[in-house]
């Protein structure tokens, strides 16, 4: 099966204590209470549920790189064979799992050079979150950056660096892969950002 029918929850409009334009410092509606067992996202607006059509792009590999493209739609589909054994171990994935991504980054965008700031890995698992101490799936449509965030987050990143990129081009890549294959539950979606205003 190519195609289910799920429903996805997105944020209402409005409502909350969220981030105003201008003003960073506000609350934002989505936020995560932390690693572990435990874990949950905080939402600070009422949630409005949309039945959407989803495509497995597993099943349709081809077509989706030939419809999605990394600078049209933000996403793409890659194939990637890593040597980590052990995605839950910090010290392979400093160690290995970087420069492996350095390397893809360079070769699918063209890239001169790739900073990696970020490892988020997530269990549906209470147990593995607990010992792991490690974020819960997120089960929210949303967007990780925006025009504005995406320059903030370069000069909290790269604060002695960010002046000349800011200037030219620079792009914020998440890259996602699962740790069990296949994904059963809790799986991964894109949304086109043209099918929205």
């Amino acid at each position: 099966m190519s195609t289910v029918t799920a429903t996805v929850s997105y944020l209402s409009e409005g409502a909350g204590t969220g981030p105003e334009p201008g003003n960073e410092k506000s609350r934002p509606v989505y936020s995560p209470t932390g690693p572990g067992r435990n874990a949950k996202f905080t939402v600070d607006r009422d949630l409005i549920n949309c039945t959407v059509e989803v495509e497995d792009a597993r099943v349709i590999n081809d077509s989706f790189n030939s419809q999605y493209r990394l600078n049209d739609n933000g996403t793409v589909l890659l194939e990637h064979q890593s040597t980590v054994t052990n995605y839950l171990d910090k010290n392979q994935l400093k160690q290995v799992y970087e420069a492996e991504l350095e390397s893809l980054l360079k070769k699918k965008t063209g890239g001169s050079r790739v900073y990696i700031f970020d490892h988020t890995v997530r269990a549906s698992d209470a147990g593995i979150r607990e010992q792991k101490q490690i974020r819960e799936p997120a089960t929210l449509v949303h967007n990780d950056y925006t025009a504005s965030s995406g320059f903030q987050c370069l000069r909290e990143n790269l604060p002695k660096e960010a002046e000349q990129p800011s200037k030219g081009r620079f792009q914020i890549i998440n890259l996602w892969r699962p740790l069990v294959d296949p994904v059963e539950r809790f799986p991964l979606a894109f949304c086109d950002p043209r099918s929205i205003a």
